[in-house]
């Protein structure tokens, strides 16, 4: 059951994490006022946004959806990057200035957050976690 549920948390984890990942994309259909609001997004960002920090924040995207996917298949190397990847995001996510969302951009996110809790949780300190080789 426990495995079941780690598999379920990342299955959602990786949809929603994707869905809010490529939701920016639909913007360019929202009226002005909410576009001119959203532009807002990374001011105050330390991290400015450059063709580097586009790629690595590309590259850290690719890598979480690997390591969370290797995690539901109980990989404990896959277990260790999505501790360090959970890491990185806490500790980077002060310089990546003030955050703008949608009202579904911030459902996602809490989804997102939530599922990805769950399956670290359930990878380290559940009954499934003696399941990883």
């Amino acid at each position: 059951m426990e495995l079941r549920i780690l598999r379920i948390s990342g299955i959602v984890f990786i949809i929603s994490y994707c869905t809010w990942w490529f939701l920016p994309y639909t913007y360019g259909y929202m009226n002005q006022e909410t576009q001119s609001l959203l532009s807002y997004g990374n001011s105050g960002a330390i991290l400015s946004e450059s063709h580097f920090i586009s790629v690595f924040n590309w590259i850290i995207f690719v890598a979480t959806n690997i390591a969370a996917l290797g995690t539901m298949l109980c990989r404990k190397l896959f277990r260790f990057y999505y501790t360090i990847l959970i890491l990185l995001s806490v500790v980077t996510a002060p310089l990546w200035g003030m955050s703008v969302e949608t009202a579904g951009g911030v459902f996602l996110g809490y989804i997102s957050n939530l599922a990805s809790g769950i399956l670290f949780a359930f990878a380290y300190y559940s009954k499934a976690s003696n399941k990883f080789y």
